[in-house]
């Protein structure tokens, strides 16, 4: 369920400030790197640049730089097991935001609230784990980018194996198989 809340709320992202051309170098670098890597592979995700002005929230009647995100793989490589990770591509998305705007990139202030929360910063409520936290802050910092994806990667098959856990021992629990 929570890979189609991605794929429905955040197919169209992008702020005021971002470098269009340099993230779709940077996400298809991880396109091609990462083409068959089931836990972090963006496979089949075609995104296109788009310019559009939000009507609520953060970046409110700017106009925003970004990308539409969308599923697109033939019958026969869905039949072989080819798969996209949307997750993986909103992470990669945000690395890159995170990393090469650090300047005009600010996360949202927890005082603001999220989801009645109003002392947690919203990426802990979003991810469910400090590691993202940690992970995001260090590409801020810069230093050496290989060193910082693949910091990315670790988390990303970090998660990847708790989520395959967790399914494994809900699966008991299940109303329905």
């Amino acid at each position: 369920m929570i890979l189609m809340i991605f794929i429905y709320l955040f197919k169209v992202v992008g702020a005021p400030f971002l470098d269009t051309r340099r993230c779709n170098q940077f996400l298809t670098q991880r396109q091609q790197a990462n083409k068959h890597q089931g836990h972090h592979s963006l496979h089949g995700i075609v995104f296109t640049e788009q310019h559009f002005r939000p009507t609520f929230n953060k970046h409110k009647d700017q106009i925003c730089k970004g990308f539409h995100f969308r599923f697109n793989l033939h019958i026969q490589e869905r039949e072989k097991g080819a798969e996209a990770n949307f997750f993986a591509l909103g992470v990669y998305f945000l690395f890159f935001c995170v990393r090469e705007h650090s300047e005009s990139f600010k996360w949202r202030d927890p005082k603001e609230g999220y989801e009645y929360n109003f002392t947690d910063p919203p990426l802990l409520l979003i991810y469910g784990h400090e590691r993202w936290w940690h992970c995001f802050e260090e590409a801020a910092r810069g230093g050496d980018e290989e060193q910082a994806i693949a910091r990315v990667e670790e988390c990303l098959l970090w998660a990847d194996e708790e989520a395959q856990q967790f399914a494994e021992t809900s699966h008991a629990i299940h109303l329905y198989n």
